[in-house]
């Protein structure tokens, strides 16, 4: 498929500030998917196990996972077909569904893509 549009987004977030947040992204199009191009934590040592990360910018699905010291390339695509111009709600979780703990650095990269 043609590209017709397209947005990168990094999301670099301190853990230590908490581990559910608002993080506002805006894409000038309507993007047909969003793309996760990669996910990188690395902890302040506390925090050996492995977490989820939740969102309400896709519907009923997790994000990815992230564990200390890895970069995964997921290249996980999640259709979108609607505006995303808004403050979008994170969240860390265990498997259990509870908030985690974790402290250290998070980034997400993300690709809005719009076809033709």
């Amino acid at each position: 498929m043609e590209v017709q549009a397209r947005k990168n987004v990094i999301i670099i977030r301190g853990l230590n500030n908490g581990n559910e947040w608002l993080e506002s992204i805006y894409v000038e199009f309507i993007p047909d998917v969003m793309i996760v191009r990669a996910i990188g934590y690395k902890n302040d040592g506390t925090d050996p196990g492995l977490s989820f990360i939740e969102t309400d910018l896709v519907k009923d699905q997790e994000l990815g996972i992230l564990c200390d010291g890895v970069i995964s390339n997921p290249n996980e695509v999640f259709e979108m077909k609607k505006a995303v111009s808004q403050n979008f709600r994170f969240r860390i979780v265990l498997a259990d569904g509870t908030t985690d703990t974790a402290n250290g650095v998070l980034m997400i990269s993300l690709e809005f893509v719009k076809y033709k």
